[in-house]
Formats: structure tokens, C-alpha cells, sequence
């Protein structure tokens, strides 16, 4: 502000008093002499300062919070020149001190020139990840290059999210018959957390098989990042139906406990039969390998079970007529005789017998041929009073069919559902070869495999897949004690081999697509093929079908034919498994001879019974021929292929010579 001093003096007063007005100068050094005439007055003025320029930083966010992981925010930046009228600022700094030079950051750009009283606005996005207070300053000179800056801050907070896991807990398989077996547990931890939330699982728990950490392929800690998964397995034995809960927890990268969890339940199923349980039994065997198998034993009884008037009415076969749903066979049907499943087996081998296979019978009765029913050879009373019926294929019995050496009821039959040692055993003389009967081969009441009499074991998957006897072949031991393995092998010492051999649960059992079913059973029918059909407590045979699922049987209780459902029971016993060996074929066999007697295959054991033993002989001027026949024992020709035709090895094989004589062509 200007501020004006005024003083007035007059002439007179100037001449008369000269010196003080020197003396006035001299002391101010402010006063300007002008015109020095008497009467005129005399002005003197003061300097005013510079006026600050003033402004005023205003800056605001949007949104001013939000969960995490955080986004995109709009800051929105005011600079109000608040400077006297007539002094403009020009801004030509504007810098945030974390997101730094806003020069060209969204619509913001300096210099800027702002009048007083005037502002300017602008705004930039920023993506912000976490909790920020960050500020703003705003820096330029007005007119005069005075220096001006003014600033303000703004807080964005970050909310911590919740973290999220989802667990899934899987069982295969989800069921399974009594008494249980291995089951592969699967667990799944899903990170469903915002984006930037990783979580470190520590702890995985099953409330029934404890701490997984080192079961199976689970471990813990185990970081997964937000979208991520872990996933793991392990197995576990199971016995009875449970239902368990796995729980994992941990916490995410702030420190924020998590938690989550999934049950998974097995249920067994009761596999007690319903009915005539006296007559079957089943049981799994978990091998080393984890893999299960049951074994089932079929005891079937002499007699029809009470209930059987249900199905006792005989049927008539139908006519083979394919295109309208039916189609039969015309095989043996034979009565009980020393076991329900060697004689079925005998049944079907019989009808190949007669239908161009004429090895499997080669006894006296009806030509040499399997009658159609066993009517022809008599009945006999066992040692515990009861009358049965024989069948020389299905038992072996001395006097039997011309018979003249112990044979299968001689050697292991004492009475229906003896437990008893066999008589062999107690009798103390020698076991007979199994030669001519199914039942030898099948293992039918031989008490050495734990078998009671009428018994036979039978090997199978417990689910819809098929167990071929070759599975059971390489794995040897007890499991070649099997009834449909030995049905084979029955054949191969007939001198035929099988082109299929297998055991399979029926799809009434397991269900499902790969269980033997209706069609499976028609399709064997259609190729000729009759079928060993077993129930829970008796074994049968299946001879022809009508749609829509009708079965035509023997059940060996009587020479009739008999039809039950498929799927459904036969006199109180449902439907189990077939057993499959088909596919019939002559195979070549030779029985190498010395002395007459036999010489096992791999017999490498010199013995002077069979003529293999040769004494001490000085080969340079002693000379001892023993006398070796080859005989074809297969139905089809032998030819002795290598060349030599016969060849000797082993130690000193150059002493002997074998000279060749074809006896029979």
C-alpha cells in the first residue's frame, strides 16, 4: 500500500530559516526539492512490497476402498488459484509421490496457466494392489516469477479377503461286496480366493486314516496359488462301510486362517446268499499286488432243495428260430452224480463228444459214444446209505464202465458234504491219476484242497471283468485249483485244446455294461456253445434262450429241460456266473515209452525201470541198445520235424546213436 506524508511551508518562512531546512534534509535524505519558489508545498511517498501468490491442491480418490486384490482407482486433482485479482500462477510441476510426473497420465499436462481466482482439474487411473496414502503437489510461479507450490493427499485402503478353498474327496470304488478290500481315496484343494491370495495348505487330516502327510502321493505344506488346484491319492483298506472326512487347512499370505473339508462314503454290501447258502460259499483274497479276487465254492445238492416245485414242470426246447427270438441245443442231460459241477462239465463235454469230438468218451457203453442220459449205468449206495447216480465222465468208479482200478469215488468220495479226510488218505494206498473224469480235474471233493464232498472251487473276478484261465495258470498255487481251469485241462488230456477259457460275473450281479448278459449268454448259444451257468448254490447248464430272457436248462436233478429268467433265481438261488471254455480243437500228444512205461515230460532222472539208466559201460568195445517207442497219443498226425528227428544231449551225448524205425504209418 501506498502511503503519501504531505507537508506545506511558506515563503517567508523558507528565507528567514535557510539553515533548518538544510538541517531537515540532511537528517531524512527522503525529501525531493522541486521548484523551490516560495509558497508551493512539498510531497514525499513510501515503497509498497510485492504481493504471494496463493494456491490451493485439492485431490480426492474413486473409490476410496475395496477388496483386495485391489484394482483400478480414478484420482481427480484440483490446483484453485487463490492469489490476488490481478496476479495469474502458471503450474509447471504436477508429481505424485507414487505414481509419479503426471504429465500425460490421464488427462493431466502441464504448464498450465491459471488465472486468479480460476482453477484447473484433471484426473489419471492407477491400479492400486494395496493399502496407499500417496500425495500430490502441484509447484509454478505467478507473473512476477514468484515461486508458488501447494499439495494434498488422499488414502486408498485395501480390504484383506476372506481366502477360500474348496476340498472334493472321491472313493474308488464306492462299494464292493463283504469282506471289503483296497480303495484308492482321491483328494482335490481348490484355491477359490481373489487373484493375488495364494494359500499354504499345512495340515491334511482323514478323520478315520489319520494324517495323510506321506500316504500316497499327498504331502503337506503345499502353496497354491489363487485358481490353482493340488491334488492327491492314497489308498486304504476297507472292511466295513464307512463314510470319512477329509479336512485341510492353512492360511493365505497375510496370515489368515483357512479351512475346508469333504466326506467320501464305501458302502459293502452283504454278500451272505439269501437263500440255500448251505450250498455256496464266497470269499475275497486281496493279493500282494493290491488286486482282489473271490473264490467260490459250489456244493450243490443231489436232491432239489425244498422250494423247487417252483421250477420242477418240465418245458419243451423251442425250435432253433433265430430271427424270432429262439434258438437250442440238444445236449445230455444227466442226473447228479458225485458233484452239481462235474456234471454239468459233463453235460457240455458230452455234447461235443457226439458232435465231433469223439476222444472225450472212448468207454464201452452205447458204442463208445456219451448216451443222452446216464440211465444206462446203475445207480450206487454210498457208505452213508444214500443212492446216487453214476456217470464214468463225470466220476471214475472201479467196476464202473468196465473200470478195472480205483478210480474218483473210490479215491475221495465218502458221503455228500463229508468233511473227511479222503479215502486214499485213510486208506493209506495210492492216489489215482487224474485220467477220465471231469471231476479229477476239477478238483471235485478232494479234501487235500479243503474241498467237502460234492464240492468245487471256483476262481473269479469280484466285479463284471472276466478271469481267463491263463491269469490263473501264471499265477499257480491254489489258484489253479479251479473248476473251470480244470474243465480245460479235462479236454487237453482228451487231447483237445480250447480257444477260450474264462469266469465272469453275470450283469445281474455287478451291473453294468461289461457284465456276461442275456446277449453274451445268446451269442454262445447261437455258436453251438452250451453253457456252464452257476447260481448262488448250485451248478447247471444252459441249453437254448427265448427272448426276451428266458433260459432253457438242465439242472441235473432230472433228464428234463427246465427254463428259469435271466437274472433272476432257479428254486431260491440267484443268478451268479457262467464259466466259458469253448473253442474245441485237436491238438497233437506223444507218449515217449520206455520199457513200456510212460517217461514224464522233463524227466531228467536215469532209471533202469523205464530203460533211461544204462549202467556202467566201457563205450569202446561194448555196445547196449535199449529200445524207445513214441507213441501218438493226440488226434492228429505226429510228424517229428527237426533233424535229426530224435536228438540227445548232455553230458558224453556223443557215445550214443539213435537209429529211427517208423513202426505204424
Amino acid at each position: 500500500m501506498n502511503k503519501f506524508v504531505t507537508s506545506q511551508k511558506t515563503k517567508n518562512n523558507m528565507k528567514s530559516r535557510t539553515p533548518f531546512f538544510l538541517f531537515l534534509i540532511f537528517l531524512t535524505g527522503f525529501l525531493f526539492l522541486t521548484n523551490m519558489i516560495p509558497g508551493e508545498p512539498v510531497f514525499a511517498q513510501e515503497n509498497s512490497p510485492t504481493p504471494t501468490p496463493v494456491i490451493v491442491v485439492t485431490k480426492t480418490a474413486d473409490p476410496v476402498s475395496m477388496d483386495e486384490p485391489g484394482g483400478n482407482v480414478t484420482f481427480s486433482v484440483e490446483i484453485a488459484n487463490n492469489s490476488v485479482s490481478s496476479d495469474p500462477v502458471t503450474i509447471t510441476v504436477l508429481d505424485d509421490d507414487i505414481h509419479g510426473d503426471l504429465n500425460g497420465q490421464g488427462t493431466c499436462s502441464v504448464p498450465q496457466t491459471i488465472a486468479s481466482g480460476d482453477s484447473y482439474s484433471c484426473s489419471f487411473d492407477a491400479n492400486v494392489s494395496a493399502s496407499e496414502t500417496d500425495t500430490v503437489t502441484a509447484s509454478g510461479t505467478d507473473e512476477e516469477g514468484t515461486a508458488v507450490s501447494g499439495f494434498d493427499d488422499v488414502t486408498v485402503t485395501i480390504t484383506d479377503a476372506t481366502p477360500v478353498i474348496v476340498v472334493t474327496k472321491t472313493a474308488d470304488p464306492v462299494s464292493m461286496d463283504e469282506p471289503g478290500g483296497n480303495v484308492i481315496f482321491s483328494v482335490e484343494i481348490a484355491n477359490n480366493s481373489v487373484s493375488s491370495d495364494p494359500v499354504t495348505i499345512t495340515v491334511l487330516d482323514d478323520d478315520i486314516h489319520g494324517d495323510l502327510n506321506g500316504q500316497g502321493t499327498c504331502s503337506v505344506p503345499q502353496t497354491i496359488a489363487s485358481g490353482d488346484s493340488y491334488s492327491c491319492s492314497f489308498d486304504a483298506k476297507v472292511s466295513a462301510s464307512e463314510t470319512d472326512t477329509v479336512t485341510a487347512s492353512g492360511m493365505d499370505d497375510e496370515g489368515t486362517p483357512v479351512t475346508g473339508f469333504d466326506d467320501a462314503t464305501v458302502t459293502l454290501t452283504d454278500t451272505t446268499p439269501a437263500s440255500h447258502s448251505e450250498y455256496f460259499s464266497a470269499t475275497i483274497f486281496e493279493l500282494d499286488d493290491g488286486t482282489t479276487l473271490e473264490k467260490v465254492i459250489i456244493n450243490g445238492p443231489p436232491d432239489p432243495p425244498l422250494g423247487y416245485y417252483l421250477e420242477k414242470f418240465s418245458v419243451l426246447l423251442p425250435e432253433p428260430n433265430r430271427e424270432s427270438g429262439t434258438n437250442s441245443l440238444t445236449v445230455p442231460a444227466y442226473d447228479w452224480s458225485f458233484g452239481c459241477s462235474a456234471i454239468s462239465a459233463t453235460m457240455i463235454a458230452a455234447y461235443f463228444d457226439i458232435n465231433g469230438f469223439p476222444a472225450i468218451y472212448t468207454g464201452p457203453t452205447n458204442g463208445g459214444v456219451m448216451p443222452m442220459n446216464n440211465s444206462i449205468w446203475p445207480d450206487w449206495v454210498d457208505g452213508c446209505g444214500d443212492t446216487l447216480a453214476q456217470n464214468p465222465l463225470s466220476a471214475t468208479h472201479l467196476g464202473l464202465d468196465g473200470r478195472a482200478t480205483k478210480g474218483h469215488v473210490d479215491d475221495y468220495w465218502t458221503c455228500y458234504e463229508s468233511p473227511a479226510d479222503d479215502p486214499w488218505i485213510i486208506g493209506s494206498w495210492t492216489e489215482h491219476t487224474p485220467d477220465d473224469s471231469t471231476g479229477d480235474f476239477m478238483y471235485t471233493s478232494q479234501s487235500t484242497y479243503g474241498l467237502i464232498d460234492g464240492a468245487t472251487q471256483f476262481w473269479g473276478n469280484p466285479n463284471n471283468s472276466k478271469l481267463y484261465c491263463s491269469t490263473l495258470e501264471s499265477m499257480g498255487g491254489d489258484f489253479l485249483i479251479d473248476g473251470t481251469l480244470g474243465f480245460k485241462n479235462f479236454y487237453v488230456s482228451r487231447g483237445y485244446g480250447v480257444t477260450d477259457c474264462f469266469a465272469q460275473a453275470t450283469d445281474n450281479k455287478y451291473p453294468g455294461p461289461e457284465g456276461f448278459s442275456f446277449e453274451d449268454y445268446k451269442a454262445e448259444i447261437d455258436a453251438g456253445q452250451p453253457v456252464m451257468i452257476h447260481v448262488i448254490g448250485h451248478t447247471m447248464v444252459g441249453v437254448g434262450y427265448a427272448d426276451p430272457s428266458t433260459v432253457y436248462l438242465h439242472d441235473t436233478w432230472d433228464y428234463s429241460t427246465h427254463s428259469m429268467t435271466w437274472g433272476g433265481s432257479y428254486s431260491g438261488m440267484e443268478l451268479y456266473s457262467v464259466s466259458i471254455v469253448k473253442g474245441l480243437f485237436p491238438i497233437p500228444e506223444m507218449d515217449l515209452q520206455g520199457n513200456s512205461l510212460s517217461i514224464a515230460d522233463g524227466d531228467t532222472t536215469p532209471s533202469p525201470t523205464d530203460e533211461t539208466d544204462f549202467g556202467s559201460i566201457n563205450v569202446s568195445n561194448v555196445t547196449a541198445a535199449h529200445t524207445f517207442t513214441i507213441e501218438n497219443t493226440g488226434n492228429l498226425g505226429l510228424n517229428l520235424t527237426d533233424s535229426p528227428q530224435i536228438q540227445i544231449s548232455g553230458t558224453h551225448a556223443a557215445d550214443f546213436t539213435v537209429p529211427v524205425s517208423l513202426l505204424h504209418q
